[in-house]
């Protein structure tokens, strides 16, 4: 098992928490969604998520003794939550065996980790299941009759996610909270942020790790793939399925020639150290910042370029990536992403279970509301539990010496 942290009391003043959240700019893409934001034809793999009945750990941890820090958040290292974590694993592995008994051709799914390793696709902590290929065995049918077993709560179709202003920082009154949090360079201090998206690399200015140290329990050079941690990122993590791996030079945890840079740049936005002299195109930006530069950054690259083409994330390994992020003690976790059919949340959508459950560990969560609408229908994963951001429109031009550069959406939050 991969080395996994405790997640410590969330130390967010009520102006910080409202910053982290409204930079979000995500959305579906336009194979789930109309100019008007109508929902189309999803993409969907041949895998099935099983959720098993038994709480996952964030679920029950209030109620297991010594799960709990002293402030009621969760203590992944703690004995009696890793004895749960044990316990649900068991009864996952007990309920495979009656599974592959009546459907012999069953396995668990795989991930390709960080290290080239290959791990299943088992969830503990954020969502109590599994994710099965169901081999030559009829998935309609399968799906039916994994349904009617024992321990069982729900089957679920394995869907694709999309990832999807340069005055953002002034858009949300940012400058007004730095000042009450003594100043930008302050701002963020302490606080893990973790990015389920695209990837985040370590030689890109706004993520430089010069005046970092590791946090406590982090040992000298954090986690997962330690070559892209510098003290600024501190955990370092992909999701890769075996059927559809990285296109050459996108096996890591930053993006490669053909990666996004949608990844970098939501997290740039959100934990970005300030750079000062920013040019742009021969335009002098000046200083930018993110608006909690001063914060840890943790990443989860669930998005990446495969050798068929695809530049989607699956409701499987974003499980495993919401999974990771809150066993490393994640204290914020952004996901600017969305699209499929069940991107309204609730009982019928997982990833919506696992950021609610996220949520009651007390991890602070924004999900992205889609750059569609704003007609009926057209936000993703609404919910009472998690804040939920859609896309902002501003004005305005950048301009040099020598003449004007418009912006050619208006300074529209859209996809990129």
């Amino acid at each position: 098992m991969r080395n996994r942290r405790v997640i410590p009391p969330l130390l967010l003043s009520v102006a910080l928490t409202t910053l982290l959240v409204l930079f979000t700019r995500g959305g579906a893409s336009a194979e789930y969604r109309g100019a008007d934001g109508a929902r189309s034809s999803p993409q969907v793999s041949s895998r099935l998520i099983v959720e098993l009945t038994t709480p996952p750990l964030t679920q029950a941890y209030k109620s297991i003794a010594s799960a709990a820090a002293a402030d009621g958040t969760l203590d992944t290292n703690a004995a009696a939550a890793q004895a749960y974590v044990a316990q649900v694993q068991a009864e996952q592995a007990a309920f495979l065996n009656t599974l592959q008994a009546a459907l012999p051709n069953v396995r668990v799914s795989n991930f390709i980790n960080e290290t080239g390793a290959s791990e299943p696709a088992a969830y503990q902590v954020v969502f109590n299941g599994i994710t099965i290929d169901v081999g030559s065995a009829d998935l309609e049918q399968a799906r039916r009759q994994i349904e009617r077993m024992p321990g069982v709560k729900a089957v679920y179709r394995d869907y694709a996610y999309e990832t999807q202003l340069y005055t953002s920082t002034y858009l949300i009154n940012a400058p007004v909270v730095w000042e009450q949090l003594g100043g930008v360079e302050n701002a963020g201090a302490g606080i893990r942020f973790a990015s389920v998206d695209g990837g985040i690399h370590k030689d890109a200015p706004m993520f430089s790790g010069a005046g970092y140290t590791y946090p406590n329990g982090y040992g000298p050079n954090g986690l997962g793939l330690t070559a892209n941690n510098n003290g600024k990122i501190i955990a370092s993590r992909v999701y890769f399925r075996p059927w559809d791996p990285p296109a050459p030079g996108d096996e890591n945890p930053w993006p490669g020639v053909n990666g996004t840079s949608h990844g970098v740049h939501t997290a740039s936005t959100a934990a970005g150290n300030c750079v000062n002299d920013v040019t742009y195109a021969g335009l002098e930006i000046g200083r930018i910042c993110g608006v909690a530069p001063r914060a840890y950054v943790m990443s989860y690259r669930v998005f990446y370029p495969s050798v068929t083409g695809s530049q989607s994330a699956y409701t499987a390994e974003i499980l495993a990536a919401l999974d990771d992020a809150v066993r490393d003690g994640a204290q914020v976790i952004n996901n600017s992403w969305g699209g499929g059919p069940l991107s309204e949340g609730g009982e019928f959508d997982p990833v919506d279970t696992a950021l609610t459950n996220a949520v009651a560990a007390g991890v602070f969560v924004s999900m992205s509301n889609g750059n569609a609408g704003p007609g009926l229908g057209t936000g993703d994963h609404p919910s009472d539990d998690y804040i939920n951001v859609a896309a902002s429109t501003t004005s305005g031009t950048l301009a040099d010496a020598d003449g004007r550069v418009r912006l050619q959406d208006g300074g529209r939050g859209g996809p990129e």
